[in-house]
């Protein structure tokens, strides 16, 4: 129950600084580029794309603004939640002796996707403006994988963390 969960402020460490700035960092990217963009944009521009990072759909490149306000939206929500740990499910009993370790671990894993999230969307906005603007014809499928398994990865480590702490 949440009730029962001790009430932890975690405090930031020069890692999780850095996370905040990149994840802020991607976010401007985000917003930035169709700022930047919009007026040089053709009317149709990429919307969907398939595993090998070809284009198979396009809609008006008015849609452009959805993908910032849904970064927007995560990173927001995510940077909300973050302060909050003791809401969290955690895959064991949370009591005040083990509280700050376990919301430590939770925050940082939340802080991680966050930014993985911010820097994804990023990458997919600069890859529909590039192919719009017709400089590139894919987006590399290879980036996006190794994006993709950054969030694999991460998710994992944060999960093993969670395990291996022995109360």
């Amino acid at each position: 129950m949440n009730s029962l969960k001790p009430h932890i402020k975690v405090p930031l460490d020069n890692k999780d600084r850095a996370m905040e700035v990149l994840s802020l960092l991607a976010l401007g990217v985000l917003i930035a580029l169709p700022i930047h963009y919009f007026e040089h944009l053709p009317n149709e521009i990429p919307s969907h794309f398939n595993l090998f990072g070809q284009p198979d759909q396009y809609a008006s490149k008015n849609l452009i603004w959805v993908l910032p306000t849904i970064g927007l939206v995560i990173y927001l929500s995510l940077n909300i939640l973050n302060r909050h740990p003791h809401i969290f499910n955690y895959p064991t009993i949370v009591t005040p002796q083990n509280a700050a370790r376990l919301y430590t671990i939770a925050t940082k894993m939340l802080r991680t996707l966050n930014c993985l999230t911010s820097i994804l969307l990023s990458y997919i906005m600069y890859s529909k403006i590039q192919i719009g603007l017709g400089l590139q014809q894919n987006m590399n499928p290879f980036l996006l994988l190794v994006i993709l398994s950054f969030f694999c990865l991460s998710t994992f480590y944060y999960l093993f963390a969670f395990m291996r702490y022995d109360p």
